[in-house]
């Protein structure tokens, strides 16, 4: 066995997820009864948890269902580093989002609530800061993918219709500085 992740709404910070998604990565040949057995033990202590078992070269095949959530989410039981991180990525939650149908007031207070706003010489941050987002275009922002799930609610709360997808960008770019920001 090389490593145990946690994957899904768990890995994305949600407070109190459903159920809780794991993947036992071997680097041979997957061993379904050491999962089947480890899924069974989480169960046991009040754990509803889907437990994957993979081979490290089945990680990659387009067959492999999770394959995107886990590469983008996954997060190491053993070290606590993201599985992207190994390969030199950090994921993001990008987001394309449409504040339609509201007022002109209800739009400021939504734009206020989203980028924060001057308040004399204090600045208060909005939910992108909250949550170290950045904006990318004028209907477009990335979110750590720990983040996601915060900021999908946040987004629901407004009722402002957008859709997600996770993405992975080269850690040296980030690192770099002002590439996302």
């Amino acid at each position: 066995m090389l490593d145990v992740f946690l994957f899904g709404s768990a890995a994305r910070g949600k407070r109190e997820p459903r159920d809780v998604d794991v993947l036992v990565l071997f680097k041979g040949k997957a061993d379904s009864r050491l999962a089947h057995s480890f899924e069974r033990e989480l169960r046991a202590a009040g754990v509803s948890a889907n437990v994957e078992e993979r081979a490290w070269k089945e990680l990659f095949e387009p067959s492999f269902r999770a394959r995107e959530a886990v590469l983008s989410e996954a997060v190491s039981v053993v070290s606590g580093k993201r599985l992207c991180e190994a390969f030199g990525f950090t994921s993001f939650a990008l987001f394309k989002y449409a504040p339609s149908g509201m007022g002109a007031s209800e739009r400021v207070k939504f734009q206020y609530a989203l980028f924060g706003r001057r308040v004399g010489k204090r600045h208060a941050p909005g939910m992108l800061e909250a949550v170290g987002g950045k904006k990318l275009t004028a209907a477009a922002l990335v979110v750590p993918v720990q983040k996601a799930d915060e900021f999908t609610a946040f987004l629901t709360g407004w009722r402002v219709p957008f859709k997600r997808a996770f993405a992975l960008f080269p850690t040296s770019v980030i690192e770099f500085g002002d590439f996302i920001g």
